[in-house]
C-alpha cells in the first residue's frame, strides 16, 4: 500500500545497525546493574522492589521501582561510557 525505498547508502545503513546494535548492549549492561542492585536491597534493607521495564524495547530503559516508608521511587539506567 505505501512503498518504502531505503535511499541510504551501504555505509549509512552499517552506522545505524551499528548504533541501534550498541543501544541493545547499553540496555543488556543497564538491566544487570539493576538486578545486582534489586538482590543488593532485597537482601540488605528489607525494602519492596519492583522492576518496571526490562529495557528490551526500542526505546524502553531498564527502570525499577522502589517502595519505602510509603513513598514510590523510580530509578532508571542509562549506560555512559565516557
Amino acid at each position: 500500500m505505501f512503498g518504502y525505498e531505503d535511499r541510504r547508502t551501504p555505509k549509512e545503513r552499517e552506522r545505524d545497525l551499528a548504533h541501534v546494535e550498541k543501544q541493545a548492549q547499553n540496555r543488556v549492561l543497564a538491566r544487570s546493574f539493576l538486578d545486582a542492585l534489586r538482590v543488593r536491597l532485597e537482601q540488605d534493607q528489607g525494602i519492596q522492589l519492583g522492576l518496571v521495564s526490562n529495557g528490551l524495547g526500542f526505546l524502553d530503559d531498564p527502570s525499577l521501582l522502589i517502595e519505602s516508608d510509603g513513598v514510590t521511587y523510580r530509578l532508571e539506567v542509562k549506560v555512559d561510557h565516557e
